[in-house]
């Protein structure tokens, strides 16, 4: 019963709430036209492997529970390991936060010695199928250490781990939640759900992709005009360069629709704002817009009133991953 892979939630900012730094950086001469922001973006992964273990039964596997159980109990403590993929971030971006989250069903009362920590496992050679308490991989750092259980949802800092793994080109990350005094003579134990049950555990990434200032051309997109591209120009922060943009990695997206950079189409770098930064000028086919615009709610002709469209480019320099956006207003009639 496993889940898909991730679940991308993107939450989006309009440019006036970019950070600071970002628009002063960006904006440092004259303003531009275009619109510019870092637009956060959530990850959710769901592990492709979870299991607990057993001191008491230190040969038995427990891969298939739909239970998660962490005990402290001298001679008779339980662990619980967690694999995930990562390999679906995208190059180049700056992690912000990174947490575990976990669904409680049933827990002991909590003390000093049951609090709940979540250690880092360099070896990810472990299967669910296969891990035992006598065959366990090494927990090497300690990130976090809660004073508390919640029924349902509890969640752990795992930021430092999960950086340093992204940031060495590690595709897999492994934890390992145990309790703080695990030798304890006290008894108590917490259950959560596995990948097996109806709430999976999953790893939250959170991550800045780098803010690109977009002009979009033209402002105003009439449906019934004729024309051969939409045009976007692209500007990076320093010390970031146009010139090392990947062009066939640029995609403009308009309401989840995406459109690619047409190789045939003409490309060219220059400062088309003035303002003393290059700017890469790409182009996309006006008409595959357009064909999708008038199929879509664009029918305000008779009231004189133009519909306003975000378009968000994206793409990658230098092994990065940029995005920005820009609104144009659309005007005409769509097909019947």
């Amino acid at each position: 019963m496993k889940k898909a892979a991730s679940t991308l939630t993107v939450l989006l900012i309009t440019a006036l709430l970019a950070p600071l730094v970002s628009m002063t950086a960006l904006l440092s001469t004259v303003p531009v036209v275009g619109a510019t922001y870092t637009e956060p973006v959530k990850l959710k992964l769901y592990p492709n492997n979870d299991a607990y273990i057993d001191q008491e039964n230190p040969d038995i596997n427990y891969g298939t529970s739909t239970e998660l159980l962490l005990t402290t109990k001298e001679s008779a403590a339980r662990r619980i390991l967690l694999k995930f993929d990562i390999s679906t971030l995208p190059s180049g971006i700056t992690i912000t936060e990174a947490k575990l989250f976990m669904y409680c069903t049933a827990y002991s009362n909590v003390s000093g010695y049951t609090e709940p920590e979540v250690w880092s496992v360099d070896n990810d050679n472990w299967i669910e199928s296969g891990v035992t308490w006598n065959n366990q991989p090494t927990h090497i750092t300690m990130l976090e250490r809660l004073s508390w259980y919640v029924a349902y949802w509890d969640n752990w800092d795992v930021k430092s781990f999960v950086e340093n793994e992204y940031n060495a080109g590690e595709n897999i990350v492994s934890l390992k939640l145990k309790t703080q005094n695990e030798a304890c003579w006290i008894d108590r134990t917490a259950s959560f759900h596995s990948m097996e049950a109806t709430n999976d555990p999953y790893l939250e990434v959170t991550y800045v992709p780098l803010p690109a200032t977009i002009d979009i051309d033209p402002d105003t997109l009439n449906l019934k005009s004729n024309g051969n591209w939409v045009t976007a120009y692209i500007e990076l922060p320093e010390p970031y360069d146009v010139n090392e943009i990947a062009i066939g990695s640029i995609k403009l997206t308009a309401a989840e629709n995406e459109f690619v950079v047409d190789p045939a189409d003409p490309t060219a770098i220059g400062d088309y704002d003035d303002d003393g930064i290059p700017d890469l000028m790409v182009k996309f086919d006006r008409a595959a817009i357009v064909d999708w615009l008038n199929v879509g709610d664009v029918n305000n002709e008779e009231a004189g009133i133009a519909d306003e469209l975000e378009l968000k480019i994206t793409g990658e320099v230098a092994g990065f991953y940029f995005e920005g956006s820009d609104t144009i207003k659309v005007i005409g009639t769509r097909k019947k």
